[in-house]
């Protein structure tokens, strides 16, 4: 599984970027073989101005399945990070889940 982070309007941390990584891994665990690769984008939409403007999307693609995208925005990096692997694990789980057509 790849995965890349791509940030717009910041420079990644190094202690964001392990929290990430975190937080993807303990989500996606179990399921990890099923998932050929992830993109996460972390952008800050209104810059210094602040306000609920932080928001993690992380595309991911299933073996033999089409791409998805979950997304989550919160008032900083941390907690959009958090909030979009939670979405992310319960994605991953629903399309594996389900039966094949």
């Amino acid at each position: 599984m790849r995965i890349e982070v791509r940030s717009a309007g910041f420079t990644t941390s190094e202690a964001l970027r392990a929290h990430l990584e975190r937080r993807l891994g303990s989500a996606i665990a179990r399921r990890a073989d099923g998932i050929l690769r992830l993109v996460v984008r972390i952008r800050d939409e209104n810059g210094p101005r602040g306000g609920l403007d932080k928001r993690c999307r992380i595309e991911f693609e299933l073996r033999g399945g089409p791409r998805q995208v979950v997304e989550a925005v919160a008032g900083d990096f941390y907690a959009a990070v958090d909030a979009a692997s939670r979405r992310l694990g319960r994605a991953v789980d629903r399309a594996l889940d389900r039966p094949l057509a």
